[in-house]
């Protein structure tokens, strides 16, 4: 079930927020493009016209874009939400309850108790709430893209079977001769066949891999000037890989079936491209034969259908008589247009590029980094007595590592002092905070490399990143929770190579007891409350079972509870009156994390490794039916009291443990004595 909610909740959510997000953007830019050419049709060249769709296609595609202040969707408040990352559980971010002791040994038949309740609670447990909504659009969706797929599929399959009917190459010299002069003229020199078939109404340039150009019986008898005007159109049609553009159009169309605009929109390109391919054909015609050129669409459309298939793969030269008056008034006043007419048309595609193919600018990010960084230029004026003792080069490196911390900090804090660790080879520099958290920052004698640092602080929300903050917001939405969001936020940022932890910039989100956690950027961890009462009886007879493993009578009374959403998984946190607490998988009833109360104050013992394990294996094995002898044991040297067991391609079992024994165990995929 874990895997089919991270489908529903993650990728489907996802995808159905891309092809909304998409199918609003192209909508609005095709209704611009739609206003241009109406405008603009008999002023702006039919190429630039054509070549306006290319930037539509882009549109459709496009999963990113440039933020800007000149975007179209500045006008819209429709922006595209960022879907939060997926979410990993890092237990070794969450506060260790204090140090407890070991019990007496639970007996056997605890165990199958143990087992039995997990077991009976995973039957009975509420069933997993499935997103129909999602559900019923993602099928909805699939439905018709399908739908579509197989039509174009079998009418395509259909008008293919036709053309081949009774069709073979042309060998007439007057024909072949006409088609080879045609081809050297516009410089083509691969071979494009000529195909006679009663599959076609007129001519057509028809496939993608392998073109040919097929035309009707009958078109022998056309005059060879105007079979010289059919080929050049067809040809243009093949330098210009106008079949492609179609196929790739089709592709989109097929993601945005249920858009009526794109299809209209899609109708208006293809009239486009038969004019662009007209206006590119004329030019290279004199003035007598341009009117024979508009005459051959007009004979031609008179031995056509009325309606012209639009196939995938193939572009006709008559494609209908609903376009023919529009043909015909262009050929009829067309003039070859200066170069002030191709300066216009491509200053044009630039600026329907600036404003159509980029994302409205996030004006509050604008705003809080302007404002962050004239701090940072003040901050670096105030820091410079203090900072004077140091070597110039040395100082230089120094700013910009105070610079970077603080820009990741979001705020910029005074230096209060700075002292020379001759131990360590460091300067340590004190920053004034707000008493939230530590303002260290230790940082190489000889680099003015970052080596050590320790940050804590509250900030307002107009000191984070805006999107964070929308991300916080929308993800607790997402999980259910219907609070207003009002949040309390603080940040803090750690480096530790002693302790093994890696530069980290957490950003805490509160609203009452929900908290959203951000580590570098990615939403790492979800805390959603829960009243006691929502706890079901088998859920909390369980937790308790459990804790009786590592200290008999342990978790007396619930007092709280949260939802603990991380990656794919949701977490029941249970916590007791005692100090007693539990981190289980609500659906499966796997244990994360289990830890009882401390009863002594006294310093971590030194057990020996096989006292550890004939203290930890029955403990192991009866949470987690684990056999211990397959393991391998070591310790975190730099932190007392704590080990691990490891085995191959499983999850480390982390433990905590004192003089009367261990106290607490995480089973994660960190390796905590590293």
């Amino acid at each position: 079930m874990n895997y089919v909610n991270f489908l529903l909740n993650d990728v489907v959510s996802s995808f159905l927020r891309w092809i909304a997000v998409t199918s609003f953007m192209a909508t609005v830019m095709a209704i611009l493009i739609l206003f241009i050419r109406q405008l603009l049709k008999n002023h702006l060249p039919v190429k630039w016209q054509y070549l306006m769709w290319f930037l539509l296609m882009i549109r459709m595609v496009i999963p990113w874009a440039p933020e800007s202040h000149f975007s179209l969707y500045n006008a819209f408040t429709f922006h595209a939400e960022q879907h939060p990352e997926a979410l990993f559980i890092d237990m070794k971010q969450k506060s260790v309850v204090p140090a407890t002791d070991v019990g007496d040994e639970v007996p056997s038949s605890d165990s199958s108790k143990l087992s039995s309740i997990a077991q009976d609670d995973v039957d009975k447990s509420p069933a997993t709430v499935l997103p129909w909504k999602k559900i019923a659009l993602i099928l909805g969706w699939l439905i018709g893209a399908i739908t579509l797929i197989c039509y174009l599929v079998r009418v395509n399959l259909k008008c293919s079977r036709e053309m081949k009917k009774y069709a073979y190459i042309v060998s007439d010299p007057v024909l072949v001769g006409v088609l080879e002069q045609c081809k050297s003229e516009l410089t083509v020199r691969r071979k494009v066949p000529l195909i006679m078939t009663n599959g076609v109404d007129g001519p057509a340039l028809y496939g993608v891999i392998h073109p040919k150009i097929l035309i009707p019986a009958g078109i022998e008898d056309l005059h060879p000037n105007e079979l010289r005007f059919i080929f050049l159109h067809e040809l243009v049609h093949y330098k210009r890989k106008d079949i492609l553009a179609n196929w790739l159009m089709t592709c989109l169309l097929v993601i945005q079936w249920f858009n009526p605009i794109l299809w209209y929109a899609y109708r208006k390109m293809r009239e486009d491209q038969e004019l662009s391919c007209d206006a590119a054909t004329i030019s290279r015609l004199s003035e007598n034969e341009i009117k024979e050129y508009g005459n051959t669409i007009i004979k031609l459309l008179k031995k056509s259908s009325s309606k012209a298939a639009r196939l995938l793969t193939s572009t006709n030269f008559s494609m209908g008589k609903s376009q023919l008056m529009r043909r015909i008034t262009m050929i009829t006043y067309f003039k070859k247009k200066s170069s002030k007419w191709s300066a216009a048309g491509l200053a044009l595609l630039v600026l329907l590029v600036a404003v159509s193919l980029t994302n409205a600018k996030n004006a509050r990010a604008d705003d809080f980094s302007s404002t962050l960084a004239a701090e940072l230029d003040a901050m670096e004026k105030n820091n410079a007595p203090l900072l004077a003792k140091l070597d110039s080069q040395l100082r230089i490196q120094v700013e910009k590592t105070i610079r970077q911390v603080m820009r990741d900090l979001g705020q910029a804090l005074p230096l209060e002092s700075i002292e020379a660790v001759p131990k360590e080879h460091q300067w340590l520099l004190k920053f004034t905070g707000d008493g939230t958290g530590f303002a260290n920052l230790w940082v190489d004698d000889q680099t003015g490399e970052m080596e050590v640092v320790k940050f804590g602080l509250d900030l307002s929300p107009d000191r984070v990143d805006p999107s964070l903050v929308d991300q916080a917001g929308q993800s607790l939405k997402e999980a259910g929770f219907d609070g207003n969001s009002k949040f309390k936020i603080h940040r803090n940022i750690e480096l530790d190579p002693t302790l093994n932890f890696p530069y980290e910039v957490q950003t805490k989100f509160q609203d009452g007891e929900s908290e959203v956690l951000f580590s570098n950027g990615h939403l790492t961890r979800l805390f959603i409350p829960l009243s006691p009462d929502e706890v079901t009886e088998n859920q909390n007879q369980f937790a308790k079972q459990a804790l009786s493993v590592i200290r008999k009578g342990a978790g007396d009374q619930l007092i709280k509870a949260y939802h603990l959403i991380s990656g794919r998984k949701k977490y029941l946190t249970l916590e007791y009156m005692d100090g007693s607490h539990v981190y289980f998988d609500s659906e499966t009833n796997e244990i994360s994390q289990i830890g009882v109360p401390s009863l002594s104050d006294h310093m971590p013992s030194s057990m020996k490794p096989e006292q550890l394990i004939q203290t930890a294996a029955p403990i192991v094995s009866k949470l987690f039916k684990i056999d211990l002898n397959e393991y391998s044991l070591t310790f975190n040297k730099k932190a007392p009291g704590t080990g691990t067991f490891s085995k191959p391609g499983e999850l480390y079992i982390n433990f905590s443990y004192n003089n009367l024994g261990i106290y607490l165990i995480t089973r994660t995929n960190v390796n905590f004595s590293k």
